[in-house]
């Protein structure tokens, strides 16, 4: 028997909606507070989360509210909301987004958005989403996937927001498609932009361990995104709640039983509020269904369909579905509206809330939902046929739950056509997916697609080989196996599993894929086949499971594939595959060589800017710094052009930043690897060498306990069980070094220690795998000879010293080319430790002779000037050690300046003094700049603002002037600024 309903005073209010939001206070201070910071200029995102009904959408609408009536002077603010909707595993591709956009297009115009893309490849991408932006597309150099179309966003959000605050709304996440997704994984790590705040919300008791949205949340979390946990109501709120919405005086005991029935849940405190007088419902569903039901039958029916359609609804879409007269579905819809079962939007109609419509499609009849779906797959294909190909993948799904097979196929198929050359390979790969899924129960599928199921299973083997999907379905070694496959689809397939392999590190796999291509293909003569058969007989040259010795005729036999191939950019990229094998053999000017040529021949595209990025990777390393910035920099430029600033662009800063720092500009090497860490993934190899470079460079600076703090700040940078072998070596590396530099400073068991864990840390490259790679080893060589000097000074246990002691020797003496010219002179000055004085001295005259040119990074210069002074003091040369190490404390190197400062006290020159103008004369025209903003009291923000630079940038100038000037603070500096200026000559 039902429960009795609430007593009250009056006529219960038709909507049953608290006119005041209600115990939301702090949470709603969180959104405007991200707001605000965001009207200063610095982006944020804040992601809502709460159980069904625990009002999401209600505490977005107050935000949105209270923006809406904020300060008209400030920068003014464009909304745009996107809403998720449930439609299937699938979904329509990018459908909030979509959305989000078309808001943004809406408010600034289509003309203006394109020019926010600025390149017209960003252009292409952002037709994804605003198909009206690109109505006619040209065949594009680089494919558009998902990374090329989040950096089209990334890029019109950064323009836009310079001149406006972007409030982005992405509502209901947990129906997000895997599309969405993964361009929102991309967005927030990022949040490229000024005046930009992104608001996502998400049911959490609908997220399985399994869900996909998973692997969003972990990378929000990782990115530091704002959280907000929305709790129950107390009873105190919900009594706030009850007398709000009633107006009236409430019994104490009719509070306490809608407390009770309701569970502190804001929406069902409404429901069971909108009962009223009546008995109360025994279930939930007859509780949230309690509105509905007090609906005229014409609105029933007209909810009804809506509820098949989803929680939102454009009016033009409903109509189309209804297909009946506007008058009537206008006059139900509003019967609708006025209890509160759905609300009106700007292009159409939702539900009040969710459940309501979830509650609604649970009660349809199996007949009833057939009927919906048909209704609607009629409407959107409709428009598919027009040219409105997004819509093609809503009407697929509703044609496959109208179990209309045949169609649902023909959708998708327009659907998997539209996303090969808009939506990129993850997203194609899974339409892909579901049309082999449903070839078995459709009727003539070959007819239907103009393709086979074996030609169709390559095509998607080829899509996962190219899409972030890791994966390898049944399907596709089915037809690897099938007889009736053709040589050359199994050849295609084996390929795409092979590189797929890669993906995954299975090795051996990848090597049996790679030799099952040349199997096949043995003695082929056609183009195509000889392009296949180039790569696979590449891949396999590179296999690290492959004998050393039997890599350079596979090399050669590959490329004269590739030759006869006729394609261009399997040529350059199998050239790409020789030069990497040099490299790594520590072969530098064949590596050189080979890159150069694969930048000459390959076609302009991503290929070419692969071989351009690795060719300035070689100069870097063989110490041609002018040449790898010039590299470097056009890469930038032709990265941000192609649409991929944020893939090989990044990659490209990251080397510029390297370059900056060793020709002794580390503000300008920092500003880039700022850039560099904006773009780069969280967790990915880039994002560990960009933060391990900036901790490096903190080092050197004299700042230990900011790269300290920088490293506690990304755990995900240092990743223990890395597969890369380079971030292996240059992780140890960094922390021998930053040991090194602490033991300089140190002495007796401290200094010890610090020696013992550099030692340790250099161990890593007498492991097996690191043995072979020559190429990456030598430019650790100096580090792992500084590891060897030091431990012999401390006399540690020569067994962990004398195998790092021949590694480096052997990297000096019989691998000397494949150094920068500085590097090998410095490396036999440190192993001359032990050696007569004046021969330890004669070693570093040399090193510093050979560190004299741009070919040697600045700190390492400096460092051999030091060690030149400190070889000299030993040996009795106290005049020329002074000079040498006046020199050093000049350098750019702040802890070695600071290293030859102390050592020039100890053999009784003392630190040297200046005048106010000497010590200006050390400082660079930047840092004068930022110094004289210190005097006039600014913040680094300020400073940051002031001169155009970032906040981090501004810090590090700041810490140098510090640094150079020799005082502890900002106040001394200033001081110190200030009487140079009064002591210059008018």
């Amino acid at each position: 028997m039902a429960r009795g309903g609430l007593c009250h005073h009056g006529p219960m209010p038709a909507a049953a909606a608290a006119p005041v939001m209600v115990g939301r206070r702090a949470e709603l201070e969180t959104l405007l507070g991200a707001f605000s910071t965001g009207q200063d200029g610095h982006p944020g995102a804040v992601i809502v989360r709460g159980e069904a009904g625990i009002g999401k959408s209600r505490l977005v609408e107050e935000f949105l509210a209270r923006v809406r009536e904020g300060d008209p002077h400030a920068v003014p603010v464009t909304m745009a909301v996107g809403q998720c909707v449930d439609l299937g595993p699938i979904g329509a591709p990018f459908l909030p987004l979509r959305r989000l956009m078309s808001d943004l297009a809406a408010d600034v115009g289509v003309e203006r958005l394109a020019q926010a893309a600025r390149f017209p490849a960003a252009v292409a991408a952002l037709a994804a989403l605003v198909p009206e932006i690109d109505p006619h597309p040209a065949p594009e150099a680089v494919p558009i996937d998902a990374d090329r179309i989040a950096e089209a966003v990334e890029r019109v959000l950064e323009t836009l927001s310079a001149e406006r605050h972007l409030l982005l709304v992405i509502e209901d996440l947990h129906w997000a498609d895997p599309a969405t997704l993964g361009l929102l994984r991309i967005l927030a790590s990022t949040l490229r932009g000024r005046h930009l705040t992104l608001v996502m919300t998400y049911r959490s008791d609908d997220v399985g361990p399994a869900d996909p949205l998973r692997a969003l949340l972990a990378e929000l979390e990782r990115s530091r995104v704002t959280g907000i946990e929305l709790a129950r109501l107390t009873l105190g709120q919900v009594s706030e709640q009850v007398r709000g919405i009633m107006r009236t005086p409430v019994r104490a005991d009719d509070i306490d039983r809608v407390y009770e029935r309701s569970d502190g849940v804001p929406f069902l405190v409404e429901e069971v509020l909108a009962v009223g007088d009546h008995p109360m419902p025994e279930t939930l569903r007859d509780l949230v269904l309690g509105r509905f039901d007090r609906l005229g039958p014409e609105a029933r029916q007209i909810v009804r369909l809506l509820a098949v359609g989803g929680t939102r609804v454009k009016d033009d879409l409903l109509a189309a579905a209804h297909g009946g007269p506007d008058d009537e579905r206008r006059a139900a819809l509003r019967d609708a509206v006025e209890h509160a079962v759905l609300r009106v939007d700007a292009e159409g109609y939702a539900f009040r809330h969710a459940l309501i419509r979830e509650a609604l499609y649970g009660e349809l009849l199996v007949m009833e939902r057939l009927d919906g779906h048909l209704r609607f797959a009629r409407a959107l294909q409709e428009r598919a046929d027009e040219g409105d190909a997004p819509a093609a993948a809503e009407a697929a799904e509703h044609w496959l739950a109208g179990r209309d097979l045949d169609r649902a196929f023909d959708a998708t198929l327009t659907a998997y056509r539209h996303a090969i050359t808009r939506d990129g390979p993850d997203t194609a790969a899974r339409f892909a997916q579901r049309l082999l899924d449903l070839w078995p129960d459709v009727r003539d599928p070959e007819t239907r697609s103009g393709t086979t199921r074996i030609a169709l299973c390559v095509e998607f083997g080829e899509l996962l080989a190219d899409s972030s999907l890791i994966e390898e379905p049944d399907v596709l070694q089915s037809v690897v196996d099938d007889p009736g496959a053709t040589r050359m689809q199994r050849a295609r397939l084996h390929l795409a599993l092979a590189k797929m392999e890669y993906a995954t590190n299975a090795y051996a796999d990848q090597l049996h894929h790679a030799q099952a291509v040349q199997e096949l293909l043995e003695g082929a003569s056609d183009p195509e086949a000889l392009a296949v058969l180039a790569h696979a007989v590449s891949i396999h040259a590179n296999s690290p499971l492959l004998d050393p010795s039997t890599r350079p005729p596979r090399t050669r036999l590959a490329l004269e594939i590739a030759e006869r191939s006729g394609d261009a950019r399997v040529h350059a990229s199998v050239l790409w595959g020789k030069g990497f094998l040099a490299m790594v053999s520590g072969q530098m000017q064949k590596a050189r060589a080979t890159f150069e040529e694969a930048y000459v021949i390959a076609p302009p595209g991503i290929v070419r800017v692969e071989a351009q990025r690795a060719l300035a990777n070689v100069l870097r390393r063989v110490g041609d710094f002018r040449g790898a910035q010039a590299l470097a920099t056009a890469g930038i430029e032709e990265g941000a052009r192609l649409g991929i600033e944020r893939g090989v662009g990044s990659l490209f800063r990251i080397i510029l930043g390297d370059v900056l720092l060793a020709l002794g500009e580390e503000g300008p090497a920092l500003a880039q690897w700022d850039r560099a860490f904006a773009l780069v993934p969280r967790g990915s190899p880039a994002h560990s060498r960009v933060v391990r470079m900036i901790a490096l460079a903190h080092q050197w600076a004299g700042r230990a306990s900011d790269a300290d703090r920088l490293l506690e700040s990304e755990p995900d940078a240092e990743r223990a069980d890395s597969q890369e072998r380079e971030e292996l070596l240059g992780w140890a590396a960094y922390h021998a070094t930053a040991a090194l530099i602490a033991a300089e400073e140190s002495t007796g068991d401290e200094r010890r220690i610090l020696v013992a864990r550099a030692i340790e840390r250099m161990q890593i490259v007498m492991d097996r795998r690191m043995q072979e790679v020559h190429g990456l080893r030598v430019l650790v060589a100096p580090v792992t000879a500084w590891t060897v000097r030091a431990a012999i000074q401390e006399d540690l246990e020569p067994s962990l010293v004398e195998p790092l002691r021949r590694c480096v020797d052997d990297d000096a003496r019989s691998r000397v080319d494949t150094m920068p010219p500085a590097y090998a002179p410095v490396v036999l000055a440190e192993l001359a430790t032990r050696g007569e004085r004046d021969a330890s001295a004669a070693r570093w005259r040399e090193a510093v002779t050979a560190c004299e040119g741009e070919s040697c990074p600045a700190a390492l210069r400096a460092y051999a000037r030091y060690r030149l002074g400190q070889a000299l003091a030993r040996a009795g040369k106290r005049d020329e050690a002074i000079g040498m190490l006046e020199a050093a404390s000049e350098d750019t190197s702040a802890v070695v300046g600071q290293w030859a400062a102390t050592l020039l006290a100890r053999v009784g020159v003392g630190a040297r003094t200046h005048d106010a103008s000497e010590t200006h004369a050390t400082l660079t025209r930047r840092e004068l700049q930022v110094l004289d903003l210190v005097a006039q009291g600014l913040s680094n923000g300020q400073i940051a603002e002031r001169l155009f630079i970032s906040p981090k940038t501004a810090s590090v100038h700041v810490s140098a002037i510090l640094a150079k000037l020799g005082v502890a603070n900002r106040t001394e500096a200033a001081a110190v600024h200030v009487a140079s200026t009064r002591s210059r000559p008018d």
